[in-house]
């Protein structure tokens, strides 16, 4: 499941980033595939909400700044965010396990950003070594608010249906 949920993300992010509102119906179908393969299908619904809905926030509130500009209205970012939110248990479950990774990761998720500029799905409003440093200071707070998020809601999960006597 970890090299496919992989595999996925990789494929919707690419189409999405290249064809924009054109690929959401194949985003969809790749998402509901996803779903249907997961064994606690209410739990990985959960993440994916909690986590797109504050990804899209925070996209959100970096496009009112002026850090992202699009030319037309990206609905695509929605499925993007439930798409990387479907890596979160999955194959992106490891950050949460060592507790600098977080940080390091932060360093790293702005680079898809940046890819993401150079096949022209967004503009940036600042310097690439500005919009880098807001990327990174928000990514940082990303991650750890998705590590708790992920922790907190699988203890809540595993608690209630897997209790321990």
């Amino acid at each position: 499941m970890i090299l496919f949920n992989a595999l996925l993300f990789n494929g919707l992010w690419f189409g999405l980033i290249l064809q924009g509102n054109a690929f959401i119906p194949f985003a969809l179908l790749g998402l509901a595939l996803h779903i249907f393969l997961v064994n606690y299908r209410l739990f990985e619904i959960k993440t994916l909400l909690i986590v797109a809905l504050i990804g899209l926030f925070t996209d959100a509130m970096l496009t009112v700044v002026g850090v992202f500009q699009f030319d037309h209205t990206p609905y695509w970012l929605i499925l993007l965010w439930l798409a990387f939110a479907s890596t979160i248990n999955h194959s992106l479950g490891w950050i949460g396990k060592w507790k600098y990774t977080p940080y390091l990761c932060g360093f790293g998720a702005p680079f898809s950003y940046f890819a993401a500029h150079r096949f022209g799905a967004v503009g940036f409003g600042f310097s690439a070594s500005v919009t880098y440093a807001i990327l990174t200071a928000v990514w940082i707070g990303l991650f750890l608010v998705f590590t708790f998020v992920t922790t907190s809601t699988r203890f809540t999960y595993v608690s209630r249906h897997h209790p321990v006597h």
